[in-house]
């Protein structure tokens, strides 16, 4: 690998609940980055594989992984995801901002901040409920925008922002969508969050549902960018280590299974429901249903003989999906996608390059595997409207 070691946290205590009862749920070696797309396969050798695993705590079923790589290494330029060019993101904030509105009735929000703002996408949603808006998010280091009508930016880590010198007042709406896994020590951000926000704030955090994950067996969603993989049951928990007293939830299944948790800052620790927490047995017995998808689908590739064979769809996660069975995908004659961003670019260890469908490929006597499990249902649609001779799923719950 190109440059400096990347510095690489192990994980010895639950992020939650703090206690020291880690069990190992799977092991993962050599788990491929995701999210990179290259100019040439040459490149892959700057983005190497690491040595990874996922454990789950025996006190509060909080699953975590064991290695944190750098963020600053995770999230340089290189780091191209932007919600409003994609579709499921961008969705999902209308999904978001609906459920908000719905959870704050006509109150009126006087100061509202978000942690991880990314494009500020979900931001200008939420600017019109509220005095101002104030966005976080590290993409904008070095390069933040100016304020545009309420809405200003900020360009760091959430860990390393001054809040008190940041804002003009106590935030009464912190909002976050899709961020939370992402940090290092969740809780403790949770807590600096709770200091600063204004007596009986409202909290809206969304974050990738891992019950979803594993009713549906999506072990394909793992990466080395979620360091954390909240249940219902432990994101709630987390809530309460932290005194913040839960109100509702609702679940987006069109977005990765994400949860959405509405809760107030409170005044000391108060009991959640109870939800369902994870084990070792349940997170084994979700992996063995998906090791079977994925047999059977490498059973269909190899049962077509000589009939050619493409992927379609090129998804953050296809090299995690690649990673699960085994292989570079070098079978496939291409990785097929509209995006014209992604077109012509390769992932770090698949040497199958992505390129845009055409009509000379002769598709209706092909054999397509469906490489974008999330977005299987419209791809489905797309790939029957080329003629594919066999269409081929990985995972069979859409």
């Amino acid at each position: 690998m190109n440059g400096p070691p990347v510095t690489i946290k192990r994980q010895h205590s639950c992020a939650v609940c703090g206690r020291d009862e880690l069990t190992q749920a799977l092991d993962l070696p050599r788990l491929p980055m995701i999210g990179i797309f290259l100019d040439s396969p040459k490149e892959a050798t700057r983005f190497p594989p690491f040595d990874q695993a996922m454990m789950i705590c025996g006190e509060c079923g909080h699953m975590q992984l064991r290695d944190c790589l750098d963020p600053k290494y995770l999230y340089d330029e290189r780091f191209t995801h932007r919600s409003s060019a994609s579709a499921s993101s961008s969705s999902g904030n209308e999904f978001f901002v609906a459920y908000l509105q719905r959870i704050s009735g006509d109150c009126r929000i006087r100061r509202a901040v978000e942690i991880g703002c990314n494009d500020i996408h979900l931001l200008k949603l939420v600017s019109p409920i509220s005095d101002t808006v104030c966005g976080i998010d590290p993409i904008w280091r070095g390069c933040e925008p100016e304020p545009e009508g309420n809405i200003r930016v900020i360009g760091a880590f959430v860990e390393d922002v001054d809040f008190h010198a940041e804002l003009d007042g106590a935030p009464d709406l912190i909002i976050s969508s899709m961020t939370f896994e992402h940090l290092t020590d969740p809780k403790k951000t949770l807590q600096r969050l709770m200091e600063v926000a204004a007596d009986d704030a409202l909290f809206v955090i969304q974050v990738p549902g891992t019950d979803c994950l594993l009713d549906n067996c999506r072990f394909d969603q793992i990466s080395h960018q979620h360091y954390h993989q909240f249940t219902l049951a432990s994101f709630c928990r987390m809530i309460n280590e932290v005194g913040g007293i839960y109100l509702d939830h609702t679940v987006n299944h069109g977005y990765w299974g994400a949860i959405l948790v509405a809760f107030r800052k409170g005044g000391g620790k108060r009991e959640s429901p109870a939800f369902r927490k994870a084990t070792p047995s349940l997170v084994a017995e979700s992996k063995a249903h998906f090791d079977t998808q994925v047999d059977n689908c490498l059973w269909a590739i190899r049962d077509s003989g000589t009939t050619p064979i493409y992927g379609f769809g090129a998804a953050q996660c296809l090299p995690t999906l690649a990673y699960f069975m085994g292989s570079d995908l070098g079978f496939m004659r291409a990785i097929l996608d509209d995006d014209p961003a992604r077109q012509n670019k390769y992932y770090p260890g698949i040497t199958t390059r992505i390129v845009k469908p055409e009509p000379e490929m002769q598709l209706e006597e092909a054999a397509i595997v469906v490489t974008a499990p999330d977005y299987a249902r419209s791809l489905v649609q797309r790939i029957s409207a080329l003629g594919a001779e066999k269409i081929i799923l990985p995972i069979t719950i859409l």
